[in-house]
């Protein structure tokens, strides 16, 4: 049994080119969370909303996590 790994942010650089690296390998379960841009393979989730987040970690059980989300509105980040 492969490891279940969860990426947030899989629909940017950082996120999607992991998606598509470790989807490569057939005993690995990939679930790809996504703002926005959700497919048949993403989920839409709003990782700020811990509810939601708390949910999906719940469900998908990933062995490993890895958070490739950011906030690319600088004014945002800087308020």
């Amino acid at each position: 049994m492969g490891f279940r790994i969860l990426i947030t942010g899989a629909s940017g650089l950082l996120g999607r080119a992991l998606y598509r690296c470790f989807s490569k390998e057939k005993t690995w379960t990939i679930l790809g969370l996504v703002l926005t841009r959700a497919g048949d393979d993403l989920k839409m989730v709003d990782i700020t909303k811990t509810d939601e987040l708390f949910t999906v970690m719940q469900e998908f059980k990933p062995d490993v996590v890895v958070h490739a989300a950011a906030e690319r509105r600088p004014d945002i980040v800087e308020n």
